[in-house]
């Protein structure tokens, strides 16, 4: 297996195989000129939709088999419909790309907006959100302070948004571009519970579970990772005891550090976090389901047995191995794992620092 790295501010993309942590260029990188950063993989697994940040305010798009880097939309710094480099964003961030791998929904962090790329085309509309403040709205009507991230729904209806310096989750209806708050009080603080009686402090990175039931969240600035049950928009902690540090553990027995992006394997078992100040890719393990074996059919002689207990899975194979990452500022990954340790464990892995 291998875990493959792109360092922001290298004209690198890197690969390290887990077990040597050999380091191999994959894909030349020049062709940003500011600072790539979030990324969404297409539909058809091809290509890579990356945020080249604060140099040129573009939408890349990465050919991952030729490693072929060409312009998406965008041009200088600005926040101008239009199509392809006719249009101009102020700050890109975090990316997702529709169930129908026709658009791609875009967090425009300085802009306080989501915009929405035909990616065949190259056009680009403003679908949500205006100016900066905080409001539910449709479309236009409502804003957004600094939204960061956002992932889409695999029915194709919705998308969840990290509205960071509101300190809420933001629902939006793809159909209607009706947009409400999923959870958060609006103020900088934490605590569990349902709806607007949660609270978080900087939240960032976001992933959807493969069902579509229940949203994981990097709480950035509580150093700490939130699970939200979409339908009764229950907010727990799943990891991270809020202080800034390192420590592996279960639990609210780790320590994160300022994390900021985050990647579900395909199989919803396990969270990879970027922990950004910690300068480690740090792995939490789900708790596994418990399932009951059926009885066997009754018999005549001997009397039928009992039904069997309740027993745990003790092995995972995933059904897909590879996990697309996005991350904080200069960091991008794409790793391919096997199934991780116990539940909640967060487990550390150092990623080497590409040569300068």
């Amino acid at each position: 297996k291998s875990v493959s790295i792109r360092g922001g501010g290298t004209a690198s993309r890197r690969s390290m195989t887990e077990e040597d942590f050999a380091v191999t260029t994959l894909v030349d990188m020049r062709e940003f000129s500011g600072h790539p950063t979030y990324l969404s993989l297409s539909a058809d697994g091809k290509s890579l939709y990356v945020s080249d940040r604060r140099g040129s305010h573009q939408i890349k798009q990465a050919n991952i088999k030729t490693g072929v880097i060409t312009t998406l939309a965008g041009s200088t710094q600005g926040s101008a419909d239009g199509t392809g480099t006719d249009a101009s964003f102020n700050f890109p961030a975090g990316s997702a790309v529709s169930a129908d791998g026709a658009y791609l929904f875009l967090a425009e962090q300085s802009a306080h907006r989501i915009r929405r790329i035909h990616i065949a085309t190259g056009g680009v509309t403003t679908f949500a959100g205006w100016s900066q403040g905080f409001e539910d709205g449709t479309g236009t009507a409502a804003s957004f302070n600094n939204p960061l991230d956002i992932v889409a729904s695999t029915d194709g209806n919705t998308l969840f948004v990290s509205d960071a310096r509101n300190h809420v989750i933001r629902e939006i209806k793809i159909e209607t571009s009706v947009v409400t708050t999923l959870a958060g009080s609006g103020t900088a603080a934490f605590a569990d519970g349902v709806g607007t009686d949660a609270s978080f402090n900087g939240p960032a990175g976001l992933a959807l579970s493969p069902d579509d039931t229940t949203l994981f969240v990097i709480d950035s600035s509580n150093h700490r990772i939130r699970k939200i049950l979409i339908a009764t928009r229950n907010v727990t902690t799943i990891a991270g005891s809020g202080n800034a540090a390192f420590a592996d553990g279960v639990g609210t027995a780790a320590s994160f550090n300022y994390p900021m992006g985050m990647a579900l394997s395909a199989d919803g078992r396990s969270l990879f976090v970027m922990d950004q100040s910690n300068k480690r890719i740090r792995q939490v393990a789900l708790p596994l389901p418990i399932t009951s074996p059926s009885p066997p059919p009754p018999s005549p002689s001997p009397p039928p047995p009992s039904p069997s207990p309740p027993r745990p899975l003790t092995g995972l194979l995933l059904a897909d191995d590879n996990a697309k990452i996005s991350f904080g500022p200069g960091q991008e990954c794409t790793l391919e794992f096997k199934a991780g340790p116990p539940p909640h464990l967060a487990s550390s892995c150092t990623i080497a620092a590409p040569p300068s």
